[in-house]
Order: C-alpha cells, then sequence, then structure tokens
C-alpha cells in the first residue's frame, strides 16, 4: 500500500516478551527507508505483544493480521518456535521473520520447520530492515539458513495438520489447541459457545487417545507435539 507521499508502507506486528525490547525494536525500525526502493519504504508497527499466546490470538483476527510478524525466539509462555508454527498453520498471506539477541543458527532450521522466512539479529537494524523488506515482497532472508515461502510453508504445515486431526475430532482438535495456550475451561466454553462441562468431556477424550494421566500432562503431550 502506497501513502500520499508515494511510500509503500509494510505493517508488521512485533513479539518479545522483554517489553524494553519491544520499546527498542519499535523505535529501531519503524520509519522511512528511502533508499530501499525507488518510491521509498515506510514500515509501521501495528501492535506490540509480549505474549506468544495472546500474539497468536492476535493473530487470528483478520483486522489485526500484519504483513510481516516479527517474533523473538526466546519466549517465556510459549516458544518462538512454537508461535510461528501455530501462526503459520493458519495464514498464508503473512510473512514470518525470527528474531533473536542470540546466535541465529542456534534457531535456523526449527524455525525454518516452522514455516518462517527468515531470520535476523534483533539489534542488526539496517539486515533487520532489509530482511522485513524481503519477506514482504514475497521473498526469503537465508543469510543464516534456508527457508521456504510463505505458500510453500502453509501447505506443508497444514498438510501436518490435517494428518493430527484425523486422530481427534474438530472440537478436540479446537479444545486442546485453546488449553494449549493457557485458557481456562470456562474461557474456551465462551470462546466455543459451549459449556464448560462439554470442554472437559473433550479434554478427557483427547487425555485418552494422548495416554494422559491428567489434563496438565495432556497439554504438555500436545504443545510438544505441535513443536
Amino acid at each position: 500500500m502506497n501513502d500520499d507521499k508515494g511510500c509503500r508502507t509494510i505493517h508488521v506486528a512485533i513479539v518479545d516478551n522483554d517489553r524494553c525490547a519491544l520499546a527498542m525494536l519499535d523505535q529501531l525500525i519503524c520509519g522511512t527507508y528511502d533508499d530501499l526502493a525507488e518510491d521509498g519504504i515506510r514500515i509501521v508497527a501495528d501492535w506490540c505483544e509480549a505474549s506468544g499466546r495472546r500474539a497468536i490470538m492476535r493473530c487470528n483476527r483478520v483486522e489485526t493480521v500484519p504483513d510481516v510478524l516479527l517474533l523473538d525466539m526466546s519466549m517465556e509462555d510459549i516458544s518462538g518456535v512454537r508461535v510461528c508454527e501455530a501462526v503459520r498453520s493458519r495464514h498464508e498471506g503473512m510473512a514470518i521473520l525470527g528474531i533473536t539477541s542470540y546466535s541465529p543458527t542456534k534457531y535456523a532450521k526449527r524455525l525454518a520447520e516452522a514455516g518462517a522466512q527468515g531470520l535476523v539479529p534483533k539489534l542488526d537494524r539496517m539486515e533487520m530492515v532489509r530482511a522485513i523488506v524481503a519477506v514482504a515482497n514475497g521473498g526469503l532472508f537465508e543469510r543464516y539458513g534456508r527457508f521456504t515461502t510463505v505458500d510453500e510453508s502453509y501447505r506443508r504445515l497444514r498438510k501436518a495438520t490435517s494428518a493430527r486431526e484425523k486422530l481427534f475430532s474438530e472440537r478436540e482438535f479446537d479444545v486442546m489447541d485453546l488449553c494449549s495456550y493457557g485458557l481456562t475451561s470456562d474461557e474456551i466454553a465462551e470462546k466455543l459457545g459451549i459449556s464448560p462441562s462439554t470442554v472437559k468431556t473433550h479434554v478427557v477424550k483427547a487425555m485418552k487417545k494422548l495416554g494422559a494421566r491428567n489434563r496438565a500432562e495432556a497439554v504438555g503431550m500436545w504443545v510438544t507435539a505441535r513443536e
């Protein structure tokens, strides 16, 4: 999208569990870069989120889907790789770019398998900007590993998700996914329009299929299987 000054605007969302880092990244990358395209590029952060689970939920809302999701690898509530896979398996129109303060090679392989389009050091401003532009244009940023396009990674993860879904009913899958995001039975019931007792019934059925002894173990097994 071009603004009235002829700049193309790239809408990003930033996910990092460090709120100071969120503010720093917002200031670091947002702005206009006249040297990146004939008409210039403007990067705007539509939203920032410190929770991986809340970021997944925001990406599931049509009105808050960014062009590029900037995703820190070291999250507290849920791993960056897990967030990437959860988002990619549901979205084929959003690029995902991993960011890290550690060595990018530590995460590159797992992040590629989870459906990202690149990985970049968190504090290298211009490299991050170039990576954002590359993946927003449908390309890849492969300085630190091999990645696949949005379309290819989406098809691969949807196929894997479909295979898992055959073991569970659609409702069991929905309930366990929401359990893995930390929602209570009451919250899941409200979100899905069912009763809390029905939620518990679906959890029990999923527990039996997973071979779990209790809900916490079932959720842990579910998250591990989805990573």
